[in-house]
């Protein structure tokens, strides 16, 4: 059995949740691999997403044991929660998993418990710099996702996200004017008739001794090759 907790703060994201619960959903589903997870607050509390989604945990933290993989989702107050009690709970977890995962702003708070010193260590893309800032001994690097040892960090929803990328048109390759080849045609009043007869037709008449046909002189009837 895999053993799966989601520590999450008032106002986390509703998508990092997501993204991260529904492939364990998936691996248990097609794979058959027995893997259970569960919600953890701190002080055993309710908690709001940043949508307004009210969740209660499952058990209270002191009764929850040993885990595989503990998720921390901090969401926007991640600055408040980097002290004090719930900083000691946070680390009280981490040292009873086996694998601590950082998502969107959660690095923060494991950054604060020492768990990253001297590590690589990435966080949601528009908090980067003030990531590094605060937290001197890390080596912050952009990129959306860094597995190193025992603590993992992603930075949003995407890597399960890193910074959103601009879109790029790609332009479709265009065939040289002197490399363009049109199929015969005759244009008469604006129309394209393609000519169903073609260069065959012109070489018969050439050799039957023939002049090729021309359009009529008219006004209506002008007519160009």
């Amino acid at each position: 059995m895999v053993r799966v907790a989601f520590l999450l703060f008032e106002g986390f994201s509703n998508m990092v949740l997501s993204c991260l619960l529904e492939p364990l959903r998936a691996v248990r589903d097609q794979a058959r691999i027995d893997i259970r997870w569960q919600v953890l607050t701190p002080f055993d509390r309710a908690v709001h997403s940043s949508s307004g989604l009210r969740i209660s945990p499952d058990e209270p933290c002191e009764a929850a044991g040993q885990f595989d993989l503990l998720v921390v989702v901090a969401g926007y107050g991640y600055r408040d929660h980097a002290s004090g009690a719930v900083l000691r709970q946070v680390a009280a977890l981490t040292r009873q998993s086996r694998i601590v995962v950082g998502a969107d702003t959660g690095a923060w708070l494991i950054a604060a418990t020492g768990l990253l010193k001297d590590q690589r260590a990435t966080l949601h893309w528009s908090l980067l710099s003030d990531f590094a800032e605060a937290f001197p001994d890390l080596q912050v690097v952009p990129d959306p996702y860094v597995m190193q040892g025992r603590v993992w960090s992603c930075g949003s929803a995407s890597g399960v996200g890193g910074r959103p990328q601009p879109r790029r048109r790609t332009a479709q390759p265009r065939c040289p004017r002197h490399r363009r080849r049109r199929s015969p045609s005759v244009r008469c009043r604006g129309r394209a008739r393609p000519d169903r007869h073609g260069p065959a037709r012109a070489r018969s008449d050439r050799r039957a001794g023939r002049r090729p046909d021309r359009p009529p002189r008219g006004r209506q009837g002008r007519c160009a090759d």
